[in-house]
Formats: C-alpha cells, structure tokens, sequence
C-alpha cells in the first residue's frame, strides 16, 4: 500500500503541474478591461453602445461565466492598457469557451466599425476565421484608442474567458495546449484498448464497463473543448450539442455500471444499486428525450442530473468504505471521489455558482488521471487474487519475484509441476460425472472404442454391461429429486466397491443408465460379475424419512472375442437388446447375449 500511495502522490504532482500548463498560457496575455451588459432582449450595436453607463458592470476577462441564460451578453473590451510592439500587428482574440452559439465581435475606431466577426457552435465550423476548436477571432492594427464589443447568445452555459494574444506568441501557447490534450488523449485511448484487451482475455464484464465509460468520458471531454466539431463533424453544427448530451447520458451510465459491478452492489447495497438503475433509466430516457426536446432544457436537465448521479457516487463509496472495512471499497472511494468530485465542480461552474479558473475548468481531468491510476492498481490486484483463488499454482508468484537469478531454473520447474497436476485434475473433472464421481459418457465412448480395438487385434475377450435403475422415476416423482440423486450416488458407489479388478470401470450412460466395461472377460465372467453387481445393489439400505427404501436394477450383458473391426456399436446395441429383455423378465435380472449367438441367463 505504501508503494501505492508513493506512486498515487507522483502522479498528483504530474498532473497538478500537467493542468497548471493546460490552464495557463505559459506567454504573457494582454492586459484588456472588459465590462458586461446584460439584455432580455436583441440589441443593435448601436444601442448597446449608447447604453447608459451604470448599466455596464466591469468583469474579469479571464473568469467570465455568467451560467445558462436565455437571454444575450454585451461585452466591452477596453485596449487602452495593451502593450503595442513595433514588429506585431497581428492579434488574436480567443473566447476560451468552444460551446458558445453565437458570437458577434466587432472592432470600433472612433465609434466607427472597422471589422466585424461572426462565429459559434451553431454555425458551420468552416465559417471560423481560425482553424481552432476555440473561438478565435484576428485583428489587425489594434490601437490603444480602439474598443470591441462583442455580442453572446447561447443555449449553453454563457462562459466568455477572453484572451489577447500577439499571433506569434498565440500560437507557440496553442501548440503547448495541443500537446498536453495529446498526450491526456493519448493515456486515455491506452488505458481502453489496455481494459478492453483484458476484457477479451478474461470475458470479464467489469473491464469492458470500465473501457467503455473511459471511452465515454474522453468523447464527452473531446466534445466540451470542440474536437469532436472540428474533427468529426464540421459542417453540422446540430450533431454537436446531440452528441454532448448523448456523451453525458454514456459516461453516466457506463461509470454507474463499472460501479455497481466492481462494489458488488447487488449483493452489498441492494438499496443503492435499486436507485442507482432507477438513476440510469432517467437518464437513458433523458438522452432519448434531447433527441426532440429543446436543448436548452436538456443540457440544464442533464448537467443536474450528472451532479446528482455523482453526489450518490460519492455517497455510496464513503458508505460502503465505513461499513464493509475492505481494501477494494476504500481504493474505490480514493479513486472516484476526485473524478466525481470534478464532475460536480464542473457542473456547479456551468450554473455559475463557481467562478471559471484552472481547477474548475480542468477538474474532471484532474479526476480521471486520478482515477485510471488507483484504478488500475485496484483492478489488477482483484484481477489476480481471482486467478490465484483459480489456479493454486500462482500462490508462489510473490515468492518467484524475490528469488534471485540463480534459482530461476528451479522455479520454473516447480511451477510446471504445479500446472501438470492442475492440468491432470482438471482432465480428471472432465471425465468424471458430477453428481456420482464415476466416469460419464463422454470418456465411456472414448474407452469402449479404445478396449474393443485392443480386443480386435490381441483376439480377446471383451464384455460389456448396461444397467438400468428399476423404475427409478418413483424416486424422483414420490421422495423428490434429492432422493433421486441420493440412489444414484449410492448405486455407483455400490458398482464400484464390487469392481477388484484395476481395468474394470464403472460409466454413467445418461440418467439412470449405468455401464461397465471389463476387458479380457468371457461370457461367463461378465455374468458373474452382474450378479455380483445386482446382489450389491439389491442388498442396498436407504431410508428416507424412515422409510426403508428398496432398489433393483436390471443388467444386459454381451460378451466375447471382437471378429470385425469397428463393430463396437453393434456390440453395445447386443447389450442393450439383452437389458431390454431383463426389463421385459421382470427386472431386477440379469440376461445376456453374445455378438453371434444368444445366452438366456437368468438371474
């Protein structure tokens, strides 16, 4: 555990510095002073320009998130304090915030407007100025005198973090942010195709719903910065908030699912894991539902439904971590607490209850690369403590890692042994009926195959006996089928004890059918033996409910020296004809045939 945690702090510093850079432009951003006006309805230019100037309320350009609003945002940018360098007259003006409908940006000297912009997410991405997931809007020729205005509107959660860059130093930060987003996608894609692998290999469910809420997760990430538009689909800007929503609705379910298996919530928390489902059905349906209801409503919808679903997350992890006291459960909680809590704070950003900084934004990834590390080292753990409890040969695995190199040899050696005698019980289970530990069908065929061929080329003797229990049914419709099962057992284990010879071997046929084969045996032998094996059974003591209960069974015998190749079927048909005809003598009796001739023994 304390490797564990050494390995857990390293990556928090990782990614605390990994974010900080994803948060910040490493470059020196122009200082702007930005005001906001807030309208109920459409202005002109014109007239927010000449709105009064109490109405214009100063806002930090870099933390401006003013929630979901029906309504639109004036935004006035004041340049009077930016630095002019001689060698650059190209700006960039970034709206860090790709999920804006509409945006309107014009660029006043003297009240006149020299330049005019229009760019969103409900507009084709082609329209935009600048190939970038961002808003991005160039300017030319900005002097200090000059004011932007520029006009939101937007379905979305209105966030408008504004930047002004020189172009030069806007794109070296640019290819600093795209490289980090590389690389975060780049674990992520490895960390699903890894749980995915694993889910081939071990057909186990918890790796494919782990997989598949990681690849939910970074659809939902590549959607709230704008890959997904600008990569996937660029010319339909409506697929964009539909497969925001769908993303949502994915990575909730999905998480929920990995939760609820990997927490065995079912068996531990029945209650929880009920509501939990419940949970997933609002949001199943909700994703079906944004299909044709108005978007505004549903992303509200969905975002509250997402801290809600988290909130239960984080409930249950701490709940079940108090009571159950397990390693898994508190690895649990340590792993999803900071992602959900990211999810929520996230959330809670796009309601403006928090204001827009670098954790607020970059929260959840903060939380998933969190997650996949104790994760990973959680489900690796399980994954072999079920393989050891499997297989009893890996046990020495702890101890094969600390041997040196010069034992190497012997180990490997002592854990071929152990994988032999594996390998030999698991052929002797698969051999074995179950329920009466004598040999079953399957190897039956493979052995009077195998003994009738040594019979045919050696010219010996070879005998074979089927049996039937005497109206075995009663057992079963009168006593019930544990009495049933009961006489089984009882009767193979009474053919076995009456068995001396190594060769000779008991096989249950299929129901009540039983056989046995005795190599190198002659008519009269074979019919020794069933009546041994007839007296055994019927000299058997069962009582039930005190209840002495009697069994017989009936035996057909055929015996002699194989004279054609490949004719064993007939021989078993021979025995079965004669077992009929103890059957039609009454049962509990023996007859007997030969492969040319017929012996009318009666026991």
């Amino acid at each position: 555990m304390a490797n564990w945690l050494r390995l857990i702090w390293c990556l928090l510093l990782w990614s605390t510095t990994l974010l900080s850079h994803a948060g910040s432009n490493s470059l020196q951003q122009q200082p702007i002073l930005v005001d906001a006006l807030e309208s109920n309805y459409s202005l002109s230019l014109e007239q927010a320009m000449f709105m009064p100037a109490n109405e214009w309320l100063p806002v930090n350009p870099c933390c401006i998130n003013l929630g979901f609003y029906n309504g639109e945002y004036w935004f006035r940018v004041n340049l009077e304090h930016i630095v002019l360098q001689q060698n650059s007259t190209s700006w960039m003006l970034e709206i860090d915030s790709p999920l804006l409908d509409y945006v309107q940006v014009f660029h006043l000297r003297e009240r006149q407007v020299i330049f005019e912009a229009n760019i969103g997410n409900a507009l084709p991405f082609h329209d935009r100025l600048v190939d970038v997931p961002n808003l991005v809007v160039p300017l030319s020729d900005l002097q200090a005198s000059d004011q932007i205005y520029i006009r939101v509107s937007s379905s979305s959660a209105i966030e408008v973090p504004l930047h002004l860059f020189h172009t030069d130093e806007f794109w070296q930060a640019r290819a600093d942010r795209v490289g980090i987003a590389s690389a975060f996608y780049a674990i992520m894609l490895a960390m699903i195709i890894y749980n995915a692998l694993i889910f081939l290999l071990t057909r186990d469910a918890l790796f494919l719903f782990y997989s598949s809420s990681l690849l939910s997760f970074s659809f939902l990430i590549a959607t709230i910065y704008g890959w997904t538009y600008k990569i996937l689909w660029p010319n339909y800007p409506i697929f964009n908030d539909h497969f925001l929503m769908i993303s949502i609705v994915a990575t909730c379910i999905t998480s929920t699912a990995f939760s609820i298996r990997f927490l065995r919530l079912k068996e531990e928390a029945p209650s929880i894991n009920n509501l939990i489902v419940l949970l997933n059905w609002v949001a199943l349906f909700s994703g079906i539902a944004s299909i044709f209801a108005p978007y505004e409503i549903m992303i509200r919808f969905l975002t509250g439904l997402g801290v809600v679903m988290c909130s239960l997350g984080i409930g249950s992890g701490i709940f079940l971590t108090i009571q159950r006291r397990s390693k898994d459960y508190l690895l649990y909680l340590l792993s999803i607490f900071l992602l959900l809590n990211g999810f929520i704070v996230f959330a809670l950003q796009k309601f403006a209850v928090l204001d827009i900084n670098k954790y607020t934004v970059h929260s959840v990834e903060f939380g998933v690369i969190f997650q996949v590390l104790v994760l990973a080292i959680s489900l690796a753990e399980r994954h072999n403590r079920e393989r050891i409890a499997r297989i009893q040969a890996q046990e020495k695995i702890i101890s094969l890692q600390q041997e040196a190199n010069e034992a190497l040899d012997q180990k490997v050696k002592e854990r071929t042994e152990d994988l032999e005698q594996l390998n030999s019980k698991l052929q002797e289970e698969t051999i074995t009926d179950a329920l009466t530990r004598v040999r079953n069908r399957r190897y039956f065929d493979q052995r009077f195959f195998s003994l009738y061929q040594d019979a045919f080329r050696q010219h010996t003797s070879l005998a074979l006996l089927l049996m039937d229990i005497d109206h075995f049914k009663k057992f079963n419709d009168v006593h019930g089928h544990h009495v049933g099962d009961l006489v089984l057992q009882q009767v193979a284990q009474a053919m076995q004890d009456t068995l001396k010879r190594p060769g000779d071997t008991v096989y249950r046929s299929g129901g009540e059918e039983f056989a046995i084969l005795l190599p190198n045996t002659d008519i009269s032998g074979a019919l020794q033996v069933a009546e041994t094996v007839r007296n055994a059974i019927a000299n058997l003591s069962l009582r039930h409910q005190n209840t002495e209960l009697s069994v017989t069974i009936s035996i057909g015998v055929c015996a002699d020296i194989p004279h054609i190749r490949n004719y064993q079927e007939f021989m078993y048909q021979r025995a079965d004809k004669a077992l009929y005809a103890a059957k039609a003598a009454g049962r509990n009796c023996v007859r007997s045939m030969t492969l040319l001739g017929h012996h009318d023994e009666i026991s």
